[in-house]
């Protein structure tokens, strides 16, 4: 899943371009204007954008982060991805216009986010640290790089919204 994801945003984001009705460009404006302003406020970069439309009308979002430094523990992660998550789904529905979507205001279920990790130096995490933390689909997951094929990654984690949120809870002080 998260492979044909990688290999099939860069084409999406063309078609996308190449074929955006006049209400999901400004939609995808404001999800780029807002990826911007959520990747400094957390220190990540907006590394992909991407969504679907419907009915002439933005209906998905999906908005990807690079983040790069110290390699990145689950509970540390799980927070830092649902964190960005919550900011990227406010700030998007306080920002777009509720004509350019295809309902308002979006919900947790309608965006995902992901953030890929590197070191400092730009090198991808290997197994078994996390290489890409994603909250989407009513889920939060974790994938690592796999070891044997450097096209491949292995899912760690896969949790649903609901609990990832009761074990951020549980783990702050």
């Amino acid at each position: 899943m998260i492979i044909l994801r990688l290999l099939l945003l860069p084409l999406l984001l063309s078609l996308m371009q190449c074929s955006a009705a006049a209400g999901t460009a400004s939609a995808d404006y404001t999800a780029s204007q807002v990826a911007d302003t959520i990747g400094k406020k957390y220190h990540v970069t907006p590394c992909a954008l991407g969504g679907s439309s419907k009915e002439k009308k933005k209906s998905r979002i999906i908005a990807d982060f690079e983040y790069r430094g110290d390699a990145i523990d689950f509970d540390r992660g799980r927070k830092a991805v649902v964190d960005l998550a919550q900011a990227y789904l406010a700030e998007f529905n306080r920002q777009v216009n509720p004509e350019d979507v295809y309902f308002y205001p979006f919900e947790m279920k309608d965006i995902s986010v992901g953030i890929y990790c590197r070191n400092s130096c730009g090198e991808v995490y290997m197994d078994p640290y996390v290489k890409i933390l994603v909250c989407g689909n009513g889920k939060v997951s974790f994938f690592t790089q796999d070891p044997d094929n450097s096209l491949k990654v292995k899912q760690l984690i896969d949790e649903p919204y609901e609990e990832a949120l009761k074990k951020i809870k549980e783990s702050s002080p």
